[in-house]
């Protein structure tokens, strides 16, 4: 894009130049469109989406995901759970505390 602008030098492009080029290649929406979710992939929202209460509705989930061993992953076809780490519990050392193939949720 920047090649095609004659005698182009990075050291001397204004800011109001570059708003120029900027808004030659862009146009606003007059108005705001309504989309299907699928169809919104790489758009951008016309405001702010904000839920109507905290969600979950305390500090924490009560579980955050799943614990594993990322040299195991190539061997496991489905990881053995063995055991829960709640999110309210400490479990700083637990990835290092399980078993071959297993996980922890």
């Amino acid at each position: 894009v920047v090649g095609c602008i004659g005698d182009y030098d990075p050291a001397a492009l204004r800011v109001d130049q570059v708003h120029a080029m900027v808004n030659g290649f862009v146009r606003p929406l007059q108005t705001p469109e309504r989309v299907d979710l699928r169809a919104a992939l790489g758009r951008v929202l016309a405001e702010d989406v904000i839920a109507p209460q905290d969600v979950p509705a305390h500090d924490n989930a009560g579980m955050d995901g799943y614990a594993l061993r990322g040299a195991d992953l190539a061997a496991m076809a489905r990881p053995r759970c063995a055991g829960s780490a709640p999110a309210w519990r400490d479990t700083s050392s637990a990835a290092t505390c399980l078993p071959d193939a297993a996980c922890a949720s």
